[in-house]
Order: C-alpha cells, then structure tokens, then sequence
C-alpha cells in the first residue's frame, strides 16, 4: 500500500465477464500504541565525565511493530533517582541528564514513561553503568539489489554493493551510531588492489536503515579480507570479499577484405573478437567495455565500424594503400592473443563504366517543364575495371562525364551542361513536344574524350500531365526544434515535402510545391510545434492538395527537441570547404549536395614550429555531419570554431597524435593543446582530430624541416659560449667620452647572433678608485673613468629552455 489504511472493513471484488466474482473482505484498524518498551536495565554513562548517560526506548503498535518515530513526540518522560531529566529522540535513544553530582556505577535511575494520547505506560527501574563500548562485531553477506555478482568489470556508478556491519556493545545493546562505529573501530583491508571500501555508512536495504561499508573500486580478480577490530575491547572480526575475474578476450581472428585492395583507397579487414563469456563483439562500445583487456593494432590502422554492415573491421587509411605493396595488419590484445592479415594492394582502381542511374533520378520529363532533371555525377552508378561499384563520393565527385540525345530522336530533348564542368546533365523536353522517347547515352570523359567503352545507355520519356495515374509523398526526416527556444522549428533543419507523380507505366516526375500542389498543416520554420510534457517527440499530420485534380494526400511529420549531436567528423581537401578569395578568408562555405567533400589522409607540414590543431586547420578543412543529416564547415577565421546547423558551437575538440617514423616528441597528448613540440626532417606522426569524442579520419603528417628548440637553443648557448671565451681581452676602442655598451659588442661577435640565447651583465662592475672609477651597469652600458681600467665583467648567458650558463671576460676601458 501507497499509505496506511484507515479503519474499516474492505471488500474487494475480482471477475471475469460473464463469470461470478470473487470476493474477499478484511477488517482494518487504526494503528496504536499499544506497549513502550524499555530495552535494558542498565544505562551506560556516554562519557568519562559520567554527567550523562542513555538506554534504549520502544513504542510499539498492535502488531509490535517499531513505531517509535512516529511517536516520540508524545511520551512523556519523568525520571527520579540519580538523574532528574529525560527525553526521548526519534531513534528511541533516552538521554538521562543533570546527574547527581556524585552519581555512580550501580546507581538507580527510575523511569515513567507515559504516551499521553492513549494512556499506555511503562516504569523501569535503570542502573547507571560502565561506558558503552563495541565489544561484538560481525559482518553479513555481500550485497547487491539484483543479486549480481561482484567482477572485475562491475560498474560500481550503477551496480552498488554493500557489506553489512552490526555491531553491539558489552551489554547486548545494539550500536547503530554510524560516528560511534567509526570512531571505535579500525578497519584494515588486506587486499586493496583488488577491492576498496568505504567507512561505515547508513544505507537502505530491503525496506530497512542497514549499516554497511560500501565497495568503492574494483581491481584485480582475488580476495580482500577486511578485518573490524574494535579498539576499546579488542574485540574483532573478519570477512572475505571475493572479486571474480571480468571478461576477457578469448580470441581475435582477422580476415582477408572483402573486395579488391587497390592503390589510394581505405583498405577494411574483417576482425572477429570473442570474449571469454562465448559472446561476439560487435561493436566499440561493446569492446571498449572490456575493461581488463584490450585490443590494440599495428601502427597505420584502427579499429572501426563501417555503416551499413555488421560487425568491426581493422582500417588501414588510403595514404598508405600503395601500388604492388603489402598492406600488413597485427592486432594484439592486453592478454596476449594476436591475429595478422597481409595482402598485396593491386592498381588503383579508376571508373571504368557506367551501369546505371541512381534510384531516385527520374527518368520521365514532364512536358513544358523548363527545369527538366539535372543528373549529377554523383547520380551515376559507375563501376572500377574491378567491376566493384565506386561508394566513394570524392571519387564520383571528381567524375566527368557528357550526355547526348541519340541522333534518331534527338529533338525530343534537349541536353545541356549547366556548369560548363562536364559533371552534370540538364536534360528538358523540348518545347511543343508530348508522349514521346529519346534515348540518352552517358559516357565517361577523360583525357579530353569520351570513353566508348563506359557507354550507359537511358530512355527519357516526354509525359503530360494528364498521363499521371497516382500521386504519392516522400516520407520526411526528422525536423529538429529547439526546446532552449520555446520548441520552435529551427530553419537550418526544416525539411520539405516531396511529391511525385506516376504514370501507368510506372514513370516517376518530381512536382513543384505551389505549382503543382499545396501543403496546409505543416508548422514554418520559426513557429512552436505542440510537445507533450517530458515527450522528446511529437507528430503531426498534414494535407497536401493536388491542384490539378483536387486529390488530398496527408504525411506525417516527426518532430525532435532533442539537441543535434555531432555525429561524423572529416578532414577534407584545404580550402575546399573554406572562403579564400570573398575578403573573409577561413569563412566556412554552405555545404550543399554538389559540394566536392574529399577526406584528406596526408599532408606535409613545412615544420620551423611546433605542430598543433592550429596548425592542421591551415592543412585541411574541417566538415562535420550532425545527428539530423546536416553538413556544416568549421569556420577558420578565428581560430578552428565549429558551430552545427542550429548554430551552437561545439568547444571540445582534442588531437591525438602517434609516432611513425623519425624523432618525435609530444606534449598534451590528447587534449585540446596537443603537440608535436619537436622533429627532426622526415619524421612522420598520425594526428587524431576528434571533436565532442567524435573522431576524424586519421592524417598522417609528414615534416619537411626540423623543429627541435630544445637542441638548438643548446647549439646557440655553445655557440655564444665559443664566441665570448674569443673575447676574453675585450678591448672597448672608443675615443668618446659618452657611454658605449658592452653587450651590443658582444652580440656582434661571430656566432652571437644565434637565435634561443640572451644575454646580461651579472652585476653592475666598478673599477677600483672612485676618482678613476670605470663602470659597467647591468643593461651593458659602459662609463670610462679618468684612467684607463681592466674589468672582470662576468657574462650571464641564458638559454631558451631557461637555463644559464656564466662567462667571466677582461674588459678595457680607456680613459676619458
């Protein structure tokens, strides 16, 4: 029950149709107090100053069920004897106070206690005893709600287990002060790499106040044995704690890629992964999960899934898929178990033919329709001298095709090429012309000609409106608005309805909203759309209206609050994707359907500085695809700032960089600050852009110059060094009286002039007469005397790396 019931008698009737019912009835009542209990005859002093001291106190119901927390408030409490004031906590503690000044061990102390509701009372007679203190202590079963068992994998966030510790003092008296406890006993665990515990805490188990200690980490599969021992008795006791062996990997097995390796292309081996519990591993999150192993591949490759097939496969990055090399893969996990591939990468692989259209591009044209179809190359089903269908959308991006109407019916359509670029095709009906056919052949165009052989050859119908049978709406992706905005469609996410129409022969046209039909219903962007409360989705239907025939169709649309998250992150061609000739270089470009996105997988870096995000932004563009669909640019103008659709900006960007080849050396590694902070020529790294944890594909980076400040500041320090021991006799020969200054000599020195080395006077330096006084100052500047003086300047030279190195040199400085 929610809540106690009052008094009465309660009938509750079960049936099932056309049965009797079953009945059953009980009479409640009101729950009362019905005893108070007091729980010893002894009252241990609570300190060593004997002025107080305390026994245990029930109140009990009808069903001697505990219910002094419900009632204390209304006890009274007289005392008489050795102490002259009680009260009653909601514990059931019984403070005796205001002691007899003289009051003592065996001293009687008279209880009435009396609930003043009910007239139920209790007289005790107590005697005043030793201090309380734990002299019993045992320990229950570990325990966890679900009855899991503890492993080295558990979660111990979501999955808590407790250890139950009661404990009693040398009068049976249970001691549930959870201070108390922790103040009198000393816990030691034997075994803290393989569990931790907490101090004693106050939990809930089962309905009831339970004290426990709490297991708090997990390690090593053993057992910790943790002893209690209670320091004013000496008594103790002990428990074990066993952590099971988490799941491991039982095996891993790589296998040969399933299509063609050629040259420049990502080349996915298939990799099995079987954990010690006989389950497959399927996913990263599945893998990374295994806590107490891992699985880690050889440089060059990383463990990925692929969209749009099951299971993880090993990716070795096409910059380093090169012609009639092997491509060798080791994965090896943290228990020992290893699994290799290699195989040898053929020509890299070129479109060769074109098979097909994509699905969804027409192939009917509506008569006097002047926007016809446009067909991209990236519409084209093309096909490497593999015969392996081109995926690759950079690769069909670069495409360059014609499209020309067969000569027999050519004037059925006319063909044109909007860019002027050869990447896509205006194909329209020509004007005046219904219910006819021509045939289209698309071919390859490379190295200024067509290619015969890729020939695809495609009829185009030239339909009337009045040939349409059937209409039908495309189904609508989800439309993202804000709930930080009052859940109002944000318009970078609004979709539109898409309308087709059918012939009876199964053509497909594309219509034009509010040429050819009407949407009412659909919320603008900008406008709120109706939630539930807490609901994250919402729906809503609406009409569209055919105008040439009246017809009514309706659509559901989805709407989401929920935030878009980044969900795909890739480093692309430089300036691709970036402003560069508008006045506002670094300015990201509208990604739209034609934009050319082709991921980067090396470049070169110049060197002379430190490698870092900053620098990779000037290397590559940055594009990055949002839970939703949408496709934005990073905006380079002040610094690497990437805002999705909706316009917030995501801040948590990391890099994570790993040796190739060459002396390299790295600070920050995996934070937001990561660097390459020295090189030598030649060495080359992987850099690991990821952005909210959302990673990038790998760029290997090579360095053309050497940066190694740390070396050359120490070149430069040895090279001042040499020059200032050839200046030991340093004669300053100016005839002027006006102050020259010794360290601008110095720097003019050979080899001074070497970049990381500063120098300075150690001290100001005077001669020996104050009437003939010569003087150096700190800054270098040098005043003459009357006579000529030899001075002992001692030089500080302080390297880039912050360390200093001294030179004491023989200064002349003639007379004035």
């Amino acid at each position: 029950m929610a809540s106690k019931l009052t008094e009465g008698e309660y009938t509750v009737s079960v049936a099932q149709k056309d049965a009797d019912a079953l009945k059953g009835s009980v009479k409640v009542e009101n729950e009362k107090v019905a005893s108070i209990e007091v729980l010893s005859d002894v009252a241990p002093f609570t300190s060593n100053a004997k002025n107080a001291a305390t026994v245990g106190v029930q109140v009990l119901n009808q069903y001697g069920e505990d219910i002094t927390k419900l009632n204390y408030t209304d006890i009274t409490v007289t005392v008489a004897g050795a102490a002259a004031t009680g009260s009653l906590t909601s514990n059931g503690t019984l403070n005796l106070t205001n002691l007899s000044p003289i009051a003592k061990e065996g001293d009687n102390v008279i209880l009435t206690l009396v609930h003043g509701k009910t007239g139920v009372a209790k007289q005790a007679t107590v005697k005043l005893s030793a201090q309380s203190a734990i002299s019993e202590i045992a320990f229950g079963e570990l325990y966890n709600k679900d009855g899991k068992t503890l492993t080295q994998d558990t979660d111990l966030a979501k999955d808590k287990f407790y250890l139950p510790v009661s404990t009693k003092d040398q009068y049976g008296s249970v001691v549930d002060n959870v201070t108390t406890i922790n103040t009198e006993i000393l816990f030691t665990n034997t075994n803290p790499g393989v569990a931790t515990f907490s101090p004693v805490k106050t939990v809930t188990i089962n309905g009831k106040d339970a004290n426990v200690v709490e297991v708090t980490g997990v390690n090593l599969d053993g057992t910790a044995n943790l002893i209690a021992v209670a320091t004013k008795t000496g008594k103790s006791a002990q428990t074990a704690v066993k952590v099971a062996e988490g799941v491991k990997i039982s095996s891993v097995a790589l296998s040969s890629p399933t299509q063609v390796v050629s040259a420049n292309k990502d080349v996915y081996f298939p990799l099995t992964v079987v954990d010690t519990a006989g389950k497959e591993i399927k996913t990263e999150k599945e893998l990374a999960a295994i806590k107490k192993d891992s699985v880690s591949t050889s440089t060059g490759s990383s463990i990925v899934e692929v969209e749009g097939k099951e299971g993880l496969f090993v990716k070795v990055a096409k910059g380093s898929v090169i012609e009639n090399q092997a491509v060798t893969v080791v994965v090896t996990t943290q228990s020992g178990k290893v699994a290799t591939q290699s195989v040898v990468v053929k020509a890299e692989a070129v479109p060769t033919v074109i098979t097909g259209l994509a699905s969804n591009v027409p192939t009917a044209l509506r008569a006097k329709d002047a926007n016809g179809v446009t067909i991209k190359n990236t519409n084209l089903v093309v096909e490497d001298q593999y015969g392996q269908v081109i995926t690759d959308k950079a690769v069909l991006g670069a495409i360059t095709f014609t499209a020309t109407a067969d000569p027999a019916n050519s004037a059925t359509v006319t063909i044109t090429d909007p860019d002027a670029d050869k990447k896509s095709a205006k194909i329209v009906a020509t004007p005046n012309t219904t219910e006819k056919s021509s045939k289209v052949n698309f071919k390859l165009f490379k190295n200024g000609a067509n290619v015969e052989a890729s020939t695809l050859t495609k009829t185009f119908k030239v339909v009337s409106d009045n040939q349409f049978e059937s209409y039908s709406v495309e189904d609508v992706p989800t439309i993202y608005a804000d709930a930080t905005n009052d859940n109002k469609v944000v318009a970078a996410y609004n979709q539109d309805i898409e309308v087709t129409a059918k012939t009876a022969s199964g053509d497909l046209v594309t219509l034009d909203e509010g040429v050819d039909f009407t949407v009412n219903g659909k919320t603008a962007a900008g406008s709120e759309v109706k939630f539930a409360d807490k609901a994250t989705t919402a729906t809503e239907k609406v009409t569209i209206t055919i105008n040439a025939t009246g017809e009514v169709l309706t659509k559901e649309i989805t709407y989401s609050n929920v935030a878009p998250k980044v969900e795909k992150v890739q480093l692309v061609k430089n300036d691709s994707v970036v402003e560069d000739s508008s006045g506002t270089a670094g300015k990201a470009k509208e990604i739209t359907s034609s934009t050319k996105i082709e991921e980067v997988n090396a470049v070169t870096f110049a060197g002379g500085k430190a490698f870092n995000i900053a620098e990779l932004s000037k290397l590559v563009d940055f594009v990055v695809t949002d839970s939703y669909g949408q496709t934005v640019a990073a905006d380079e103008q002040s610094g690497l700032v990437i805002k999705l659709a909706d316009g917030k900006t995501i801040a948590t960007q990391t890099l994570t960089l790993s040796k190739v080849s060459g002396d390299v050396t790295f600070a920050n590694n995996g934070l937001i600050n990561a660097a390459a902070s020295e090189f030598t020529a030649g060495a080359e790294f992987n850099s690991l852009f990821k952005l909210a944890g959302v990673s990038g594909n790998t760029v290997k980076v090579t360095a053309t110059a050497k940066h190694t400040p740390t070396q050359d500041a120490a070149d430069a320090a040895n090279a001042a060094n040499a020059s200032i021991a050839t200046a030991r006799n340093l004669v300053v020969d100016t005839n002027t009286a006006a102050e020259t200054n010794l360290l601008t000599q110095l720097n003019g020195l050979s080899g001074m002039a070497a970049t990381g080395v500063t120098l300075a006077v150690k001290a100001p330096v005077t001669g020996p007469s104050e009437v003939a006084t010569a003087k150096v100052a700190a800054n270098g500047d040098i005043t003459k005397g009357t006579t000529q003086q030899v001075l002992n300047v001692t030089i500080t030279i302080a390297k880039a790396n912050g360390t200093t190195v001294e030179k004491t040199i023989a200064v002349t400085i003639p007379a004035l």
